[in-house]
């Protein structure tokens, strides 16, 4: 779960959420395919523990809706055609512009001149949804139809990130990390400690 709020910084909490959300689904190098539901109102964050080590909850009607909105499935017809989603109730959405929110990125070519990358976001229209304990509910989704074909299994994603902690002296493990791109976990072994 992601907060924005003017108490913690957020300039614009809604536009930060959809291009922080917007950002998760493009650069999903794991390919999760995430379903993310945004959702605002007052809510109660609760710390608890120490300052070395403690929690954070979130309580509030607006985390329940959008916990229900990450759980709206897309429509039969487009189901199969995208790689993860961006739901909110379509009141949020208001008279915004897709283009305006998710600006098209630009690149550069061999020659110099710019040029717009096609936009993978659609903005579906606003449909009405059943959702438990809150009744019907008019949803906005944007969906995302550009799929991300990761190289690397999970597994080793994590393992690279691992050593690359361990390499910058950021990771403590008790055991030796793997070098990357060595496979799975079966040649890890203890490492030698004085104790």
């Amino acid at each position: 779960m992601v907060v924005f709020s003017a108490e913690f910084g957020s300039e614009e909490p809604f536009l930060d959420a959809v291009r922080a959300a917007a950002a998760m689904s493009q650069y999903d190098v794991h390919a999760f395919c995430p379903h993310i539901g945004i959702a605002s109102g007052r809510v109660i964050v609760g710390y608890a523990g120490t300052a070395l080590r403690y929690n954070v909850s979130v309580f509030g009607a607006p985390v329940a809706l959008a916990a229900r909105c990450a759980g709206v499935k897309p429509a039969v017809e487009q189901s199969a055609l995208i790689s993860s989603s961006i739901v909110m109730p379509a009141e949020e959405w208001d008279d915004r512009v897709l283009r305006d929110l998710l600006p098209p990125r630009t690149g550069t070519m061999r020659d110099g001149r710019l040029y717009e990358e096609p936009s993978t976001f659609e903005l579906r229209p606003s449909r009405e949804v059943a959702m438990k304990g809150l009744g019907t509910v008019a949803v906005r989704e944007i969906h995302n139809d550009g799929m991300h074909f990761p190289s690397q299994t999970v597994e080793n994603r994590s393992l690279e990130g691992l050593y690359i902690l361990h390499q910058t002296n950021r990771y403590w493990p008790r055991w030796e990390p793997p070098e990357p791109g060595a496979g799975e976990w079966g040649h890890v072994s203890p490492l030698e400690t004085d104790d």
